[in-house]
């Protein structure tokens, strides 16, 4: 998606990854097997992976037949793995079973951009079927053609480049301010996994990462992703700080439902399902939705320069100032926004109470939306007034 302006080069919104699946038959299931095995061994672009996951296939008369084992194969650019597929047995329940072939792709990778920085857009969609469409040809004539499949992940991402904004804010910095940003009701923040070689747990001073059954969320700076994955690209985005909606098969379908409303019954329909899924406009949507329910929208300030704002509104109650400058006042204190709140809520001594405060927080962070100030102010000893809060750029995006 291009901004309209010229200064966010390295800025971009989009999606990094999508997962498509399709049903297949067992027959197809075992000659697809076959297929990768053959050509694991003869290229080095394939390699086939079987899980050894064992399932036992269900017949229509209820009994069991031979076990079927799940598999994985994976398509190389290189040393860049481009697509992954997962070929996998359901027995749902007994009216309910089948096999299927799902394709995780990373767009860029896929039609040759080595590029782990920047996002893909809507107008990458004909190459990753026409580029899917030919790999799959010299592989399996069992394996179904990209029209085919339809999502069930999206991850939905945008990139802001803050060195862009000329405020003296680096990637590393405004991670600060993102870690004490907001944790939705119903998710949980990531646990870190141990490292059994490090005998430590992994850092997570870099991403702020919520998570539940339907959508996950994640902002992190790009440099210390790219620093554990790929060490020598890490310079490149140094002060890029990545915000990804990583939307889980529940979310997909309900996407997905909205969606088919409008798309014609033809043998297109899931070509063009999944071509309005990757539309800018739905990751615009999606991202502007649950960035501003978590990191929270307006620039940020010191809270020196925040009450010089607030005291200059002419349209508020000198209580309305107050309570919007005790409310940073408390942020700064508890350090993040999620222990504001639980402050607040815990000093209430009965549950109508406690929900009435949590009314009262929240309301007062709308306030502070209406007047573009981020609720997280930027510590003194920085010596910075303000930064363009993230949302800068995805404003910026037709």
């Amino acid at each position: 998606m291009k901004s309209k302006v010229n200064d966010y080069h390295s800025s971009s919104l989009g999606y990094h990854t999508l997962t498509v699946v399709t049903p297949i038959s067992y027959n197809d299931a075992n000659e697809i097997r076959k297929a990768f095995e053959h050509m694991s061994s003869a290229h080095e672009q394939i390699r086939y992976h079987p899980t050894g996951d064992k399932q036992k296939i269900l017949l229509p008369n209820g009994t069991f037949k031979e076990t079927f084992t799940k598999y994985k194969a994976k398509y190389y650019i290189g040393e860049h793995k481009a697509v992954e597929w997962l070929i996998k047995y359901c027995n749902y329940r007994k009216d309910l079973n089948f096999f299927f072939i799902s394709a995780t792709i990373n767009p860029k990778l896929l039609i040759g951009e080595i590029d782990y920085i920047h996002c893909s857009d809507q107008s990458y969609i004909l190459g990753i079927c026409e580029k899917y469409n030919s790999i799959i040809k010299g592989i399996s004539d069992s394996i179904p053609e990209f029209k085919h499949y339809l999502p069930n992940r999206i991850d939905y991402c945008f990139n802001e480049d803050v060195t862009m904004n000329k405020f003296g804010c680096t990637g590393k910095r405004m991670m600060k301010l993102i870690k004490r940003s907001d944790i939705l009701p119903r998710y949980k923040e990531y646990e870190p996994k141990y490292d059994k070689k490090s005998h430590r747990r992994e850092c997570t001073k870099y991403s702020h990462y919520l998570m539940n059954d339907s959508v996950n969320l994640n902002c992190y700076w790009k440099s210390h992703e790219q620093l554990k994955n790929h060490p020598y690209r890490h310079l490149i985005s140094e002060n890029i700080i990545r915000f990804e909606v990583q939307c889980l098969y529940s979310k997909v379908n309900v996407l997905k439902q909205r969606i088919k409303k409008s798309v014609p019954d033809t043998p297109l329909c899931n070509f063009l399902i999944t071509s309005r899924l990757l539309a800018d406009k739905v990751a615009k949507q999606e991202l502007t939705r649950y960035f501003n329910r978590v990191v929270k929208s307006g620039d940020y300030y010191s809270m020196k320069e925040a009450k010089k704002l607030i005291a200059k509104q002419e349209n508020l109650y000198a209580a309305t100032k107050q309570r919007l400058i005790s409310m940073l006042e408390l942020i700064e204190e508890k350090e993040t926004i999620y222990y504001a709140r639980k402050h607040l809520m815990d000093s209430g001594n009965t549950d109508l109470e406690r929900e009435k405060l949590k009314v009262r927080f929240n309301a007062t962070l709308r306030d502070l939306a209406q007047l573009k100030i981020n609720p997280v102010t930027i510590p003194e000893r920085w010596r910075i007034p303000s930064i363009p809060g993230l949302m800068t750029y995805i404003n910026l995006c037709n």
